[in-house]
């Protein structure tokens, strides 16, 4: 009680964890409620991106460094900087296999 006292505009959320009887704990402050419960679909990385040699370089250069002392901050940036990365990355790739097989297509192969 005391910490909705301190910080009324906090939410707790209880995850699901199917593998114990255990739940985990979301604390979600005012500023991060924007994008906790941000409308659209959300990120989930495609098994098959592994397969391509570009893969592993988009998810080095998601993780640079963050010029930030909170450690929860830095995480939070590196995270949406992985799944902006990603989804660019996958429209581009996307479209150029594409283009790969309209050519393939019109060569009869």
């Amino acid at each position: 009680m005391d910490w909705f006292l301190h910080i009324p505009t906090s939410r707790i959320h209880h995850l699901e964890c199917f593998h114990s009887d255990h739940r985990l704990i979301l604390l979600i402050s005012d500023a991060e409620q924007k994008r906790f419960y941000k409308k659209g679909r959300p990120f989930r990385f495609e098994a098959m991106w592994i397969k391509e040699n570009s893969c592993e370089d988009v998810i080095k250069n998601s993780w640079v460094d963050v010029d930030d002392t909170n450690l929860v901050s830095v995480l939070l940036k590196k995270l949406t900087s992985h799944q902006d990365n990603f989804r660019t990355w996958n429209r581009v790739t996307l479209a150029r296999k594409l283009k790969e097989l309209s050519f393939a297509k019109e060569d009869g192969l």
